[in-house]
C-alpha cells in the first residue's frame, strides 16, 4: 500500500531467567536500533471489516422508527454478536429480547445506538475483550500467511468476572462465621503514621483510609502479622478490653477497609481465582449453602466455555442465573454487570514476513525517541533529597506527584502542520531532518525495550507479501515488552507460554546486563484497586522472584518478596532497589500491561518508575493536540499517527445539527468512512448511514468527540469464511541482540537478613 493509495482525503485551508552480570558492550546494538525479541500476540476484531461508505456526505436526518428497527433486526440475526452483547451488557440483552413494536422511540433509538456500536467495534477494533475480539500468537516466517477460522471454531477462556468474585469474597469474609473461623493476614501496605494507622489507596473509589492507633487495634494487626484465625485475633482485641460485640465489629472494619485480607482472597495472578475460593471454602466448612452454588456456578462455566461460540445462549443464561443466586446467598449485591469473563482464543494461522519485522524494529526507534525519563529522573530527585546516605524503606517513603509539565510542540513541527494547512495536504511525512527536529536522538536513551501496538494493513495477502502493506499506531506502545501476550500466555497454551518465555529471556537478559552490576530478577505484582482491571492483571509469572505490593506474601514460596522487606535509594544512574533478604539489588520488571500509577498502590508505582517500566509512548503533538483538525503523520511504511478531525459540541445541539454537522464535514473534507475514538475506544461508522450518525450525534452530546480516518477493508488482508479482517500485532522489541544463558538463576534464598538500611557498597 502506496502513501497515495492511503491518502484519501486533505482539509481546506480554513521463568527461568538468565544469569545476572556485568554489561558487555559487544552483547549490545547500536543505540537507538531495535531487534525483535519474539513472536508477536496478534489481536484480531471477530467480524469481518465492511466495505468503504457509498455516499459522499453525511445523512441529512434522524433516523426513521422504520430504519431503527431493520437495524436492530438486522444485527440479531447475528448469534454471535447477541452473545457477545450478552457477556458485555446483560441488561441490554434483556431488552433485546422484547418485542420490538412495544418499545417506545425513545427505547429503539437507545437499543439501535448500542447495537450498532457492538457490532462497530466487532469489526474495527482489535482490543480483546468477550467475543468481540479475540488473540493467538504469530511468528516471523519467509512468507506471511493469514487464515482465520469461522467463530464456531475458536476457542473461550472464562472464569468469573473480577468485580463479581471480589463483591462475593468480601461479603462472605465480613460474615460472622468467617469472622471466627477464617484466617486472615496484615495488609501488606498498611503502615504506622503517628497516632493513626494509614492504608492508602484501597481500592478507586477511596484515595487514604486512617484509623486511630488505639491498644485493640495495634494488638489485631500485631497478630496478623502472621497469618491467624478470626478467633485469635478477637482474643487479641478483648484482651484490650473490648467486649465479644466490638471485637467482631472492630475486625468486620479492618477487613472491609483492607487492613486484614482474609484467605478467600485469590492471589493476585492465580490462573485458577474460583478454585482458590472454593479450596477454602471446603476446607473450613463455614458457608456450606454458597460452597454448593459456587460448586454449580463453575461447573456452569464449564459447561459455557465448552458450548461454540454462537450457540451459547442457554448455557450462559444458567451462568447468569447461578451468579444471581450465589451473590445473593453470601450476602453481596448480585450487581448489573456480567459475572464472567471471556478471552477468545482465535483459530487462526498468522505470520509475518520479515519485511514487517524490519518496519516494526524502524518504527519502534522512532517512537523511542519520543520517550523521557522525566519520571525516574523525579524519583531519584527524592531519593537524593530525602536519603541522606542511607536507603530509604519503600513502605514508608512517599515520592510527591511528578508536577505537570506544560504542553509544547517543537517549531519544525508547527512549521509542518502549518504548511500542510495551508496547501491541503493530508500527511506529514517525518523525514530525516523533521524527525531530528522534533525528537532529536540521544546516546542515552530512556526506551530499551517495547510492546509497539501497530495495525499491519494490506489490501489483500499478496499485497502483505510483495511488500505492500503499513503500520498504522493506533495506541501507545508501551515501554515493558511482552506484557501484552502475560495476559493470555496460559491460556494459549504450550504456544503462548513458550512465546512469552522467549521474549522474557532475551529482555531480562538484556536488562540484566545494562544493570551494571549482580541482580535479582522479579515480577511486579499487585491488586488492582479498580476491580474490573483485576480481569486484565492476571499474567504469567516467569521470574525467579515477586514483589507482592499489597497481597499477602506465599511463604512457602522462595522468592516471594514482602513489601516491608525492600529498600530504595539513589544509584549513580537512577533509583535502585535492594532486598534485605536476599542481600541483593532487585531489578521490577512487569508483569502486566496495566499502569501502576492509575490501578495500584504508590509502592508499585513507585517500583515501576524505579525500572521505568510500563511507560505509554506515542508521537506527541504538544499544543496541537486540541486543534481542530491533524493531519496523518508518516515515517516510511508507518503511520504514526492518523488525519484527525475534533467536532464541536456546538455542532451536535438543536433542530439544525444535522445541517451545521454535513457543512462542518463538507470544511474540513471529513470522509464519509470514519472512527469515533473515545480513549481506547475505537468504533468505525459510516457518516452516510442514519443510525450511524445518530450513533455520533448522540455521543458529541455527551462527551467531546474525536475523528480519525478508518480502517476498512481495503487494510485487512487475513481471511475467514465470512470476509477479511484487520490485523493489529503487538511487537515485542529490545535494543539489545544479547545471546541467552544456557545457566537459569536458582531461586532466591528467602532467609532473612539483619543488614540495617544503608546504601550498599559502592553505591
Amino acid at each position: 500500500m502506496t502513501a497515495d493509495h492511503a491518502d484519501r482525503s486533505a482539509p481546506a485551508p480554513t521463568s527461568q531467567v538468565p544469569a545476572q552480570g556485568g554489561r558487555s558492550t559487544a552483547d549490545v546494538s547500536h543505540p537507538g536500533t531495535f531487534t525483535v525479541a519474539g513472536p508477536a500476540l496478534v489481536r484480531l476484531p471477530l467480524a469481518p471489516t465492511d466495505r468503504a461508505a457509498d455516499g459522499a456526505v453525511p445523512a441529512a436526518a434522524a433516523p426513521t422508527a422504520g430504519q431503527l428497527r431493520a437495524r436492530i433486526e438486522e444485527l440479531l440475526r447475528d448469534d454471535v454478536l447477541r452473545e457477545a452483547v450478552a457477556l458485555a451488557s446483560p441488561s441490554t440483552a434483556l431488552i433485546c429480547r422484547q418485542p420490538l413494536d412495544r418499545l417506545p422511540e425513545k427505547r429503539l433509538r437507545s437499543l439501535a445506538a448500542s447495537l450498532t456500536a457492538y457490532a462497530a467495534r466487532m469489526r474495527g477494533r482489535a482490543t480483546p475483550f468477550g467475543l468481540f475480539a479475540g488473540v493467538t500468537v504469530a511468528p516471523f516466517a519467509d512468507t506471511a500467511r493469514g487464515r482465520m477460522a469461522p467463530p464456531h471454531r475458536h476457542r473461550r477462556a472464562v472464569r468469573p468476572d473480577a468485580a463479581w468474585l471480589r463483591a462475593v469474597v468480601q461479603a462472605l469474609a465480613r460474615s460472622p462465621q468467617s469472622l471466627t473461623a477464617s484466617t486472615y493476614t496484615a495488609g501488606p501496605a498498611v503502615r504506622r503514621d503517628g497516632t493513626t494507622h494509614v492504608l492508602t489507596a484501597p481500592d478507586a473509589r477511596v484515595s487514604r483510609v486512617a484509623l486511630r492507633t488505639t491498644p485493640p487495634l495495634e494488638a489485631v494487626l500485631d497478630t496478623a502479622a502472621r497469618p491467624a484465625r478470626g478467633d485469635s485475633l478477637q482474643a487479641a482485641a478483648r484482651a484490650h478490653g473490648l467486649s465479644p460485640q466490638d471485637a467482631g465489629r472492630l475486625l468486620a472494619t479492618l477487613v472491609a477497609h483492607g487492613f486484614l485480607v482474609c484467605e478467600l482472597q485469590p492471589p493476585a495472578h492465580t490462573d485458577d481465582p474460583l478454585g482458590h475460593v472454593l479450596k477454602h471454602l471446603r476446607r473450613t466448612a463455614l458457608h456450606p449453602e454458597p460452597t454448593r452454588l459456587l460448586e454449580e456456578y463453575e461447573a456452569a462455566l464449564t459447561a459455557y466455555a465448552d458450548t461454540p461460540p454462537g450457540e451459547a445462549e442457554d448455557a450462559l443464561t444458567r451462568v447468569h442465573d447461578l451468579a444471581d443466586r450465589v451473590a445473593r446467598s453470601a450476602g453481596a449485591d448480585p450487581g448489573t454487570g456480567s459475572p464472567l469473563h471471556v478471552d477468545t482464543l482465535v483459530e487462526a494461522d498468522i505470520a509475518f514476513g520479515p519485511e514487517v519485522r524490519a518496519e516494526a524494529e524502524r518504527a519502534a526507534a522512532v517512537l523511542a525517541r519520543f520517550a523521557t525519563a522525566r519520571e525516574r529522573r523525579h524519583l531519584q530527585q527524592q531519593l537524593r533529597r530525602v536519603s541522606d546516605g542511607y536507603a530509604v524503606p519503600l513502605a514508608e517513603f512517599h515520592c510527591p506527584p511528578l508536577p505537570a509539565r506544560p504542553p509544547s510542540t517543537p517549531p519544525a513541527l508547527l512549521a509542518a502542520y502549518a504548511d500542510a494547512l495551508r496547501e491541503g495536504r493530508a500527511e506529514i511525512v517525518l523525514d530525516d531532518t523533521l524527525l531530528d527536529a522534533v525528537a532529536p536522538a540521544s546516546e542515552a536513551a530512556p526506551v530499551t525495550e517495547l510492546d509497539l501496538f501497530a495495525v499491519v494493513a494490506a489490501p489483500d495477502l499478496a499485497a502483505l507479501r510483495r511488500g505492500d502493506f503499513e503500520l498504522h499506531v493506533r495506541r501507545p506502545a508501551s515501554t515493558s515488552a511482552g506484557t501484552a501476550l502475560a495476559r493470555f500466555a496460559p491460556a494459549l497454551g504450550p504456544v503462548g507460554e513458550q512465546a512469552l518465555r522467549t521474549i522474557h529471556d532475551r529482555t531480562d537478559q538484556a536488562a540484566a546486563d545494562r544493570s551494571g552490576g549482580p541482580v535479582v530478577l522479579a515480577d511486579l505484582t499487585y491488586r488492582p484497586r479498580q476491580a474490573p482491571a483485576e480481569n486484565v492483571a492476571r499474567a504469567a509469572l516467569t521470574r525467579p522472584a515477586r514483589i507482592h505490593t499489597n497481597s499477602p506474601v506465599d511463604a512457602s514460596r522462595p522468592g516471594d518478596l514482602h513489601l516491608h522487606d525492600l529498600l530504595l535509594f539513589p544509584g549513580p544512574d537512577g533509583p535502585q532497589v535492594w532486598s534485605r533478604a536476599l542481600g541483593s539489588r532487585v531489578l521490577p520488571r512487569a508483569a502486566t500491561a496495566l499502569n501502576a500509577e492509575t490501578t495500584g498502590p504508590h509502592s508499585a508505582h513507585l517500583l515501576a518508575a524505579a525500572a521505568g517500566e510500563n511507560l505509554a509512548l506515542g508521537f506527541d503533538w504538544g499544543t496541537l493536540t486540541t486543534a481542530p483538525w491533524l493531519p496523518r503523520v508518516r515515517r516510511g511504511r508507518t503511520v504514526l499517527s492518523p488525519q484527525t478531525w475534533r467536532l464541536e459540541p456546538a455542532l451536535t445541539h438543536g433542530a439544525s445539527c444535522y445541517e451545521r454537522f454535513a457543512q462542518w464535514c463538507r470544511q474540513w473534507n471529513v470522509p464519509a468512512h470514519v472512527t469515533l475514538v473515545d480513549g481506547d475506544r475505537q468504533l468505525p461508522l459510516h457518516l452516510d448511514d442514519p443510525v450511524d450518525l445518530h450513533l455520533l450525534l448522540r455521543h458529541a452530546q455527551k462527551n467531546p468527540v474525536t475523528l480519525t480516518e478508518s480502517l476498512s477493508h481495503e487494510h485487512s488482508w487475513a481471511h475467514s469464511p465470512h470476509g477479511t479482517h484487520l490485523v493489529e500485532a503487538v511487537f515485542p522489541l529490545t535494543t539489545a541482540d544479547t545471546p541467552t544463558t544456557t545457566t537459569p538463576v536458582s531461586a532466591p534464598s528467602a532467609t532473612p537478613s539483619d543488614r540495617r538500611p544503608a546504601v550498599p557498597h559502592g553505591y
